[in-house]
C-alpha cells in the first residue's frame, strides 16, 4: 500500500529495502536511490537479472531481453568510457551515502548508443529498466508530440504553483517531499537532496541531485534531472556514459 505516510518494502533480489510513499504529483516513488549491487565486488562481480523481477521483457520493442547480467567495472576508481562520451557497457558505483550510479547502459538494462540494437531517437522513452519487477525510471525531457508530460517534469510542477521560480521549486524538492512525517524507523528520509553524478575521478560534490530518466536525448545524450538548492532542471540532457542517481517509479494503471 502506497500512501503520503512512508512505508518499506524489498527488493527481493538483493534484500536491499527502500522505503516508499506517494508525493504530491499522485505518483508511488521509491524516495531512496537505488543500492541494486551495492555488495558486487568490482571488476570481477556480477549479477544475473531475470524478466521474473526486474522491469525487462523479451518482447520489447527497443530492448528485447529476458536477462541482465549487472556488472561493476569501476577500475581504480573509474568508470569506464568511450571517447569521452559514451560507454555501451554495465557499469556503476555505489557510496554509503549516496547509494549507487549507475550509466544509462546500466540503468535501461543494456540499452545501447552504438552499433546493432542501439537506440537513439530523440524523445524516444525506453521501457526497460533495472527497477524491480513493477518499477520503472521516471520519463524525461520536454513535453513533445509523444507524451503530454513527463515524470520528472509533473513531479517539479507539483512542487510549484506556476509562478514559482526554479530556487522555490528546488528548495521543497530538497526539504522533503513527504508531508506526512520526517522519518521512518528513526532516520530522516531524503528529498531529491542525494544524487550527484559520478565520472571518472568520484561522485559530484555539490549538495544536490542528478537523476536519469528512460528518454533519450540523442545517440550520446539522456534527458536527467539536477537539481540544487538554487535551480531545478527538468528537460537537460548530458552524456550517456555518465553515472547517475535512479528513483524507481512504481507502474500503475490508469
Amino acid at each position: 500500500v502506497c500512501t503520503e505516510t512512508p512505508t518499506m518494502v524489498m527488493d527481493k533480489r538483493d534484500g536491499h529495502t527502500y522505503a516508499i510513499a506517494r508525493l504530491k504529483d499522485g505518483k508511488c516513488w521509491m524516495v531512496q536511490n537505488l543500492r541494486l549491487g551495492e555488495n558486487l565486488e568490482s571488476v570481477t562481480g556480477s549479477m544475473t537479472l531475470t524478466d521474473e523481477d526486474t522491469d525487462i521483457s523479451a518482447t520489447d520493442t527497443y530492448n528485447p531481453r529476458s536477462e541482465f547480467v549487472l556488472t561493476n567495472q569501476v577500475i581504480d576508481g573509474k568508470m569506464p568510457q568511450k571517447n569521452g562520451t559514451i560507454w555501451d557497457g554495465s557499469a556503476f558505483y555505489c557510496t554509503n551515502e549516496y547509494g549507487c550510479y549507475y550509466n544509462f547502459y546500466t540503468a535501461t538494462a543494456g540499452v545501447k548508443a552504438e552499433g546493432t540494437g542501439a537506440v537513439t531517437a530523440r524523445n524516444t522513452d525506453v521501457t526497460t529498466t533495472i527497477c524491480p519487477k513493477g518499477w520503472t525510471l521516471p520519463t524525461g525531457g520536454t513535453i513533445t508530440e509523444t507524451h503530454s508530460s513527463t515524470d520528472w517534469l509533473t513531479l517539479g510542477n507539483a512542487y510549484g504553483n506556476g509562478t514559482d521560480g526554479d530556487s522555490v521549486v528546488a528548495s521543497r524538492l530538497l526539504i522533503n517531499p513527504i508531508t506526512a512525517t520526517e522519518n521512518i524507523n528513526g532516520s530522516s528520509l531524503p528529498g531529491l537532496t542525494q544524487g550527484g553524478d559520478y565520472i571518472t575521478t568520484g561522485h559530484g560534490s555539490f549538495q544536490g541531485g542528478v537523476y536519469s530518466s528512460r528518454t533519450i536525448g540523442d545517440a550520446n545524450y539522456v534527458y536527467y534531472l539536477a537539481i540544487d538548492s538554487g535551480l531545478s532542471q527538468f528537460s537537460v540532457i548530458y552524456s550517456r556514459y555518465l553515472a547517475r542517481s535512479v528513483r524507481c517509479l512504481l507502474q500503475e494503471s490508469e
